[in-house]
């Protein structure tokens, strides 16, 4: 979960000394790894993985929500809609193939209501991998239009390869 805008400004009180306490999340870990892994290696602990999430943007909306709160808003916001099942309700798939940017971008818009953004990574052949899709949030409780970053929206390009997952 990454806020980005409160109030119309940026967020700029990020703290990236402001460790994650593992203690503060211990009771919904199993439910954090389910929902939230290393999808390059989902049975492998992801508390690295939570520990730069919070330093890089939990922290930038500690103001309005703790640890504790942050991570269960990111797991409340995935229950009310999953990207991963939107898009293969849309024919949209972790197989390898590519797909328009148009198409995912369109699926997950009419689940939230909102534009999403897509983030991909290169291969090394070059080709754009879908490796993030973010849906922007004032309070964590429900998407809301993206404000910030000058409209960015994505760097996949027209089209993405959507890798499988492991």
């Amino acid at each position: 979960m990454r806020p980005e805008i409160y109030m119309n400004q940026f967020l700029k009180n990020c703290d990236s000394k402001d460790q994650l306490n593992p203690s503060s999340i211990s009771g919904m870990a199993s439910e954090l790894q389910e929902h939230w892994p290393y999808l390059d290696c989902p049975s492998r602990s992801s508390m690295s993985l939570w520990k730069s999430e919070w330093r890089t943007y939990g922290t930038c909306g500690k103001s309005m929500l703790n640890q504790t709160q942050y991570f269960k808003a990111a797991l409340n916001l995935k229950k009310k809609v999953n990207f991963l099942d939107v898009l293969i309700k849309a024919g949209i798939k972790p197989d390898g193939q590519f797909y328009k940017l148009n198409d995912a971008s369109e699926a997950i818009r009419k689940a939230i209501g909102y534009e999403p953004r897509l983030f991909c990574i290169k291969d090394k052949s070059g080709n754009s991998l879908l490796n993030l899709i973010s849906g922007c949030t004032l309070d964590g409780a429900q998407y809301n239009y993206c404000i910030g970053t000058l409209g960015y929206k994505s760097n996949c390009g027209p089209s993405f390869k959507f890798p499988p997952l492991k």
